[in-house]
């Protein structure tokens, strides 16, 4: 489950390095000037996977 204080890994600015943020922070101070998400652990949980073998639909 995301939670607001998870810790998250991104990269972005000028040199490009990777810093561990917040969830929270990520999304409302980091993601408008364009840093990109390196690391999500809740990310893999949360992604929906479909099992009926329709996967075009």
């Amino acid at each position: 489950m995301k939670k607001p204080n998870d810790m998250l890994t991104i990269t972005g600015g000028k040199e490009k390095k990777k810093i561990k943020v917040t969830r929270k922070a990520f999304e409302v101070v980091y993601e408008p000037l364009g840093y990109k998400l390196e690391d999500d652990p809740v990310a893999d949980d949360e992604t929906p996977v479909n099992t009926d073998g329709n996967s075009d639909k």
